[in-house]
């Protein structure tokens, strides 16, 4: 009868093992409780909304962490998100008056694009308010290509790679943050990167003619990028250039110190 028991209490302690196992590895890579996996649940539909119904869907994940964890270590970033979800609602309803006004604007008119979006600043992703700003970013973009960088600050020490073989490392993408999580965000409707969401940020992977913008504050490489929440800004990595500022507003914090204030006027 010993043995029996036994034998039966070691199956039941293998069996916990491999539970407890199977639940580690489905945690992903930054999370091992459940709060974390809770709230980065609902950043990921958050992150991959597009429609009123995605979007109401987040919601209801965040209210789901903030009940389950009312002095959580997220509380304060889930109420933002939720506020700026509802605004997000309210501006796809209005989308369809955006974007046929949007349509009568001259694509590769700076002016006309910047006073659209000074009308219209917000957008949720795939928005006519995003449209306008890639449009901005193409026009910027196609001016280095044709004329140089000129005296656009750059940076000169991040410098673009070489991608593996079989491997795109070129693209666009928003660098984003919520707490202690750093990723990437596909933001604007011609975005696109193998990485995106929140993962560890492959910041040493990006290839020349890759766009990189920064909302909120991130250090990479020893240098700080501040970016504006509306109006984030955009860099492009450049052969033997750098990191070349495009577009937006914010500020940089060189390695020695040095600030630099970026606008839509710095060039």
């Amino acid at each position: 009868m010993n043995k029996l028991k036994i034998f039966i209490w070691r199956i039941s302690l293998m069996i916990a093992i491999i539970v407890l196992i199977s639940c580690a590895s489905n945690s992903g890579f930054r999370y091992t409780d459940e709060e974390g996996t809770i709230f980065n649940a609902a950043m990921t539909s958050d992150l991959r909304a597009e429609t009123i119904d995605d979007y109401e869907s987040a919601i209801a994940l965040y209210q789901r962490y903030l009940t389950k964890y009312p002095q959580g270590r997220y509380i304060e970033g889930a109420k933002k998100n939720m506020d700026s979800i509802r605004i997000k609602i309210e501006e796809i309803k209005n989308e369809p008056k955006h974007r046929a006004e949007l349509s009568k604007i001259d694509k590769n008119n700076l002016n006309e694009l910047k006073e659209f979006i000074h009308r219209y600043p917000k957008g949720s992703k795939n928005s006519a308010a995003m449209q306008a700003r890639e449009y901005i970013e193409n026009i910027i973009v196609e001016e280095i290509k044709l004329k140089g960088v000129g005296t656009r600050f750059s940076i000169p020490e991040m410098v673009s790679q070489t991608c593996e073989p079989n491997f795109d490392c070129v693209g666009k993408a928003t660098v984003i943050s919520q707490g202690d999580m750093m990723g990437l965000e596909l933001s604007y409707p011609g975005d696109s990167f193998p990485f995106h969401g929140f993962t560890p940020l492959p910041f040493n992977r990006w290839g020349n003619g890759s766009i990189i913008r920064f909302k909120g504050t991130h250090e990479i490489e020893g240098i700080k990028f501040t970016g504006d929440e509306i109006e984030p800004l955009s860099f492009m990595l450049l052969n033997k250039k750098g990191l070349i500022y495009l577009y937006g507003k914010g500020m940089v914090i060189l390695k020695n110190g040095e600030q630099v204030i970026l606008n839509d006027d710095n060039e």
